[in-house]
């Protein structure tokens, strides 16, 4: 009787945790394509922050990390329908448009820890 329970749990455990990374996506991607630096240093500072946290997403909830890149890349590509070059949009955030286009398509996660490798 309770594995029932125990299995509608789970899944509904899954699905606030596609709910909440979709919409930080949503959310992050929004503020990333309304920002304006004041200086490279200040780019540079934000956007390797975002690479920290995305990094840590995916070591820590590879699950979550894919949702967080499929959220994202679909806000991407929603705003680059109604951009030009008119937006201005800085050459990391051109990267990183390409980045998700292409990692949240993946299957595969990519923070597998490294298999030990035997030596001689």
């Amino acid at each position: 009787m309770l594995i029932p329970c125990l299995g509608f749990s789970q899944e509904s455990t899954t699905n606030v945790m596609q709910v909440f990374y979709t919409d930080l996506a949503k959310r992050d991607a929004l503020h990333e394509q309304q920002l304006t630096f004041v200086n490279l240093e200040d780019q540079e500072d934000f956007w390797q922050d975002q690479n920290d946290f995305e990094n840590l997403l995916g070591k820590e909830n590879p699950k979550a990390y894919q949702v967080y890149l499929k959220g994202k890349r679909m806000a991407y590509r929603l705003h680059q329908k109604e951009c030009d070059a008119s937006c201005g949009h800085g050459e990391n955030y051109v990267k990183k448009a390409a980045f998700y286009s292409i990692h949240a398509l993946e299957t595969t996660y990519a923070f597998k820890t490294k298999k030990p490798q035997i030596r001689d």
